[in-house]
């Protein structure tokens, strides 16, 4: 059975208003992703929780954005980050299933998308975007992504 390293990130969010594009709580690092500077690693699984089950795009990238976007600010990409992105998984409303707690729990299953460090670290970085008007209802989410490293 191959390892998976399964890292999870807390998501720290406004609980107000975000549009279609906002970033949801700023740069999302996904520390020891891979098992060694430059690695790379399959995305097999993403599971997201919170209070509310919004949809989102999860957008996977070996470094971060030339300028930086914080939590609730628009979601751009300019020419210089475009060797930076690895990859973007959509988390759609319908993934979630509502837990016995206050808590909607999204499972997207099967990814199979590959993701490669940049060649000084072993993480992944990832910003949340929202894909529709919503506010979080909460101010943490908690977001596991499971990497297999290759």
């Amino acid at each position: 059975m191959k390892r998976i390293n399964s890292v999870q990130a807390t998501v720290t969010v406004n609980n107000g208003a975000y549009t279609i594009a906002d970033v949801a709580g700023g740069l999302i690092t996904f520390a020891y992703a891979v098992n060694e500077n430059g690695g790379a690693a399959m995305v097999r699984s993403i599971k997201l929780a919170g209070v509310v089950n919004i949809a989102y795009d999860l957008w996977f990238m070996n470094a971060n954005l030339v300028t930086p976007r914080l939590n609730n600010e628009s979601f751009n990409i300019v020419v210089a980050d475009e060797p930076k992105y690895l990859g973007h998984v959509q988390i759609a409303a319908g993934n979630y299933v509502k837990a016995e707690s206050a808590f909607y729990v999204a499972t997207v299953a099967d990814v199979g998308l590959m993701v490669q460090a940049a060649a000084a670290t072993q993480s992944i970085y990832a910003y949340m975007v929202c894909t529709e008007v919503t506010a979080p209802g909460t101010t943490v989410l908690y977001l596991t992504v499971d990497f297999e490293p290759l």
